[in-house]
């Protein structure tokens, strides 16, 4: 197979000849009614469109499936598209940079990303995956380009999700390289690894970032099911969003195995479903699959009815790796899921990244697979609820689609329409008839209009658009109301909202209606109450026009900031620019920043307490230490502190602190080199021998936490007169070496390399320049110490150069005179057990 350059477990990056190919018009296809389709013919697409197979189609549920394509040996452009569920093509456009997860938004606009900027690559497993930022586009009914959004505070936004919430605020993710000296965290650990964590943000109208999530904020690392000894590894991988009818976050972390749900005020997680620290008990799944009952899932989102519905890739899952679409059962309260269906395919789909899930208004599920190379190639398929096919449909084999979405076209029509004639004052009237069921009652208790006045209500399962509210936007439900008067000339309403027939929301007794009356800009907060009685809100108006339901966020405690810039305790340099960074932990809307000479804060230095922004530009401090923190401000509440940190403003230096002398370095084996700087440039590490240098280890290389990982080659010559040298590459000036020389043994011969040295056996000092004491383990049997042999590296018995005292019984201490022997290594040997120690 091609090699595949996937980024972050999803996307193609396809190859370079893609990048300049030109972008053609648009083909804006008015959307008529279904008898007109299909609009496009095969024989009209253009020449370098995917071939797509229909391998079935009987009864699909009445729709527009809106995809993309992309292949990736990148020998054919991507298209987004959108089919009839018969298959027949209705719309299409190559875009210049790409296109990817092209949809409808609740709203009833289209959406769709294009690529900005490429990340680096790296290995995730079998793919090489590559990050590609985005900007995401917003599209009319007639496919013209309205807006486009980003994120906010330097973070480029990514493609896997963009979300319009029906407040008219964005949802966007992306991914940032965040250093971590992952030697200090796990054993053989990477100094110098750059950890992909996810960013997660709300972003408003204004383009301001009005909440914001990092996962390294709230996930260990050790989280991640990537291999943490890398130099570059995803952490959990964020690559969908579901608004909960509470307000808060359901995020697919596909890396860590799990789903989780997260405070959209704090930040702080509310459960976590999968995964090493599930909260759920689960059950109807495959226990064989325990404790990872799915694996680098995607799309995952709730119902209606509160279940949980997501994409199981199900990548190399003990029960076999066949992908899935499943469905949770799913108690909140009480921390239970129950797996309550399921479609596999048959043969198997396994597909390694990508893939959507979607429940039809009739109870059909369209699945589309993602990006599948082993078992059977399909792009996506529709079933029913007894896991009959429906539909199914087939690009060429390394073409793929990274989501797939039906809907009804043209967008957002009324689902209920209900006209009502000759109103009165003093009477009541229900919006509904045999058919339809607008879910809306009005009583007029004032009216002045002709006798012949009319009401009309519309009912949408759609969002309004582009709402406008005075301060912070309310979390909206996704519906809205037209009430639309005639020949009224005033009047004052009780307008009531039946909350069964509203979406999915939250306690009841928090909602208001706001109302944006005809010719309004924004939508006013009316009074509103709940009846229980009649399960029905209410509030009064002396208006009509456009009504939605929503309720405003209960705060009671925020975050504090985290600190990113500078790390606690670094050492900068003096007269160059301060940058101080910080990152939002949850929602906000401005920060308190301050800075003083002491870390108690009683003599402050700078006090800045409307920092909209989190970056911090300071000028003219002298030299000596700082302290810092900073503290979140939302709506009137604040923060605690965040921790301080402290910095030091000095010259410039340059030292090496590891190695410093008497090291031993073994050929093949990994360790780590270590310095202090000030300097912002980058730096060159060499190899001296007997203070000459012998080779470069590294040229070029600016670390985050003055280390690098050096694995010594085979080709360098045993011995004990071996120093680093670093400088910088811009300033001459700046050199430093190790404090003493480190040894480089010779290979330990054949004797002692299928032994293993016991950690037991303890020898100190080490190193020594005179004597040793050598603690014996309490294990060792009698008569094990009666021979204590003193043998070099190569096995060279040294017993006649140091002095063996008498037969030593377990856990004695024995004190053993080297000044004999020359500089170097020596082991130990007692009965068949060994340990190392150097001589200098």
């Amino acid at each position: 197979m091609k090699s595949l350059l996937i980024f972050a477990f999803m996307l193609i990056v396809v190859t370079n000849n893609l990048l300049s190919i030109d972008s053609k018009s648009e083909i804006p296809i008015p959307f008529k009614e279904k008898v007109s389709f299909p609009s496009i013919l095969s024989e009209e697409l253009p020449e370098d469109f995917p071939e797509m197979r229909i391998e079935t189609v009987d009864s699909p549920f009445p729709g527009y499936i809106f995809m993309e394509c992309f292949n990736v040996n990148g020998s054919e452009p991507n298209y987004i598209m959108i089919t009839d569920e018969l298959g027949s093509v209705v719309y299409y456009s190559k875009k210049e940079n790409q296109g990817a997860d092209f949809k409808m938004q609740p709203n009833g606009r289209y959406s769709y990303a294009s690529r900005v900027k490429l990340g680096d690559k790296y290995q995730a497993g079998p793919l090489t995956v590559q990050n590609i930022m985005v900007q995401h586009n917003i599209m009319d009914s007639e496919f013209n380009v309205i807006d486009t959004i980003q994120m906010q505070n330097e973070y480029l936004a990514d493609m896997h999700e963009f979300v319009i919430l029906p407040n008219g605020n964005y949802l966007m993710l992306s991914y940032e390289g965040v250093p971590v000296d992952m030697s200090k965290v796990i054993p053989g650990g990477n100094p110098n690894a750059k950890v992909v964590g996810t960013v997660l943000q709300e972003v408003d109208k204004d383009n301001k970032c009005v909440f914001q999530w990092k996962s390294l904020d709230y996930i260990p690392i050790l989280a991640t099911k990537d291999d943490v000894r890398k130099q570059t590894f995803e952490h959990v991988h964020g690559n969908s969003m579901f608004l909960d009818k509470d307000g808060n976050l359901i995020v697919s972390f596909p890396t860590s195995f799990e789903i989780v749900k997260i405070d959209m005020v704090t930040g702080e997680l509310i459960w976590r479903f999968g995964g090493d620290e599930n909260d759920f008990e689960i059950s109807g799944d495959n226990p064989t699959d325990a404790p990872y009952y799915f694996r680098m899932q995607h799309d995952a989102h709730r119902l209606d009815n509160g279940n949980l519905i997501f994409y199981d890739n199900a990548v190399m899952k003990k029960s076999g790796w066949s992908s899935r679409a499943v469905e949770y059962e799913f108690d909140e309260e009480n921390r239970k899921a129950n797996l309550v269906w399921e479609y596999k395919h048959d043969p198997p789909v396994s597909a390694y990244a990508m893939g959507s899930v979607q429940r039809l208004d009739n109870g059909n599920t369209l699945i589309n697979w993602g990006l599948n190379f082993t078992g059977l190639h399909r792009t996506m398929t529709e079933v029913t609820h007894d896991k009959s096919i429906t539909y199914e449909l087939s690009m060429p084999s390394l073409t793929f689609s990274y989501r797939a979405q039906k809907n009804n076209l043209p967008p957002c029509e009324p689902v209920a329409d209900i006209d009502k004639f000759e109103m009165l004052q003093g009477n009541t009237y229900d919006f509904s008839d045999d058919d339809e069921n607008t879910g809306v009652t009005i009583k007029f208790n004032q009216l002045d209009g002709f006798i012949y006045n009319m009401i009309n209500v519309k009912k949408y399962k759609c969002a309004p658009l582009d709402p406008v509210f005075d301060g912070e936007p309310p979390v909206i439900l996704n519906a809205k109301f037209l009430i639309t008067p005639q020949m009224i000339n005033s009047h004052q309403s009780v307008v009531m909202f039946d909350l069964s027939l509203l979406p999915p929301h939250y306690s009841p007794d928090l909602l208001k209606v706001y109302v944006k009356s005809e010719n309004a800009d924004k939508f006013n907060e009316l009074v509103t109450n709940y009846d229980a009685a009649s399960n029905r809100i209410t509030a009064v108006t002396e208006s009509f026009g456009e009504f939605i339901v929503g309720f405003n966020r209960e705060t009671k405690q925020i975050m504090p900031p985290t600190l990113a810039y500078p790390k606690d305790e670094e050492q900068l340099l003096a007269d160059e620019t301060i940058i101080l960074k910080w990152s939002a932990t949850g929602r906000t809307d401005n920060f308190i920043l301050q800075i003083a000479r002491d870390s108690d804060f009683e003599n402050i230095l700078f006090d800045f307490t409307d920092n909209q922004s989190s970056l911090r530009y300071i000028y003219g401090l002298n030299i000596r230490e700082y302290f810092w923190r900073v503290k979140s401000v939302y709506r009137d509440i604040e923060s605690d502190w965040s921790p301080v940190r402290k910095f030091t403003l000095g010259d410039k230096f340059l030292t090496i602190t590891s190695p410093n002398g008497g090291e031993i370095f073994e050929i093949d084996s990994s360790y780590i080199i270590r310095w202090e700087t000030n300097l912002n440039d980058s730096l060159k590490i060499e190899l001296l021998f007997e203070d000459e240098v012998v080779s470069t280890i590294e040229e070029g290389i600016f670390s985050y936490y003055n280390s690098y990982k050096w694995t010594v080659p085979n080709t360098l010559s045993m011995g004990d007169f071996y120093k680093i040298r670093i400088s910088s590459i811009k300033d001459g000036t700046m050199v430093a070496e190790s404090d003493d020389y480190f040894i480089i043994p010779p290979p330990v011969s054949v004797e002692y390399t299928n032994s293993l040295f016991d950690s037991n056996i303890i020898i100190s000092p080490n190193p020594s320049d005179s004597w040793i004491n050598i603690a014996l383990p309490d294990y060792l049997r009698i008569g094990d110490a009666e021979n204590i042999s003193v043998l070099s590296m190569l096995g060279t018995d040294m017993r006649n150069e140091v002095k063996i005292l008498g037969n030593f019984a377990a856990g004695a201490v024995i004190k053993m005179d080297v000044n004999s022997l020359p500089a170097g290594i020596y082991i130990i040997k007692i009965a068949n057990r060994f340990q190392k120690f150097i001589k200098y």
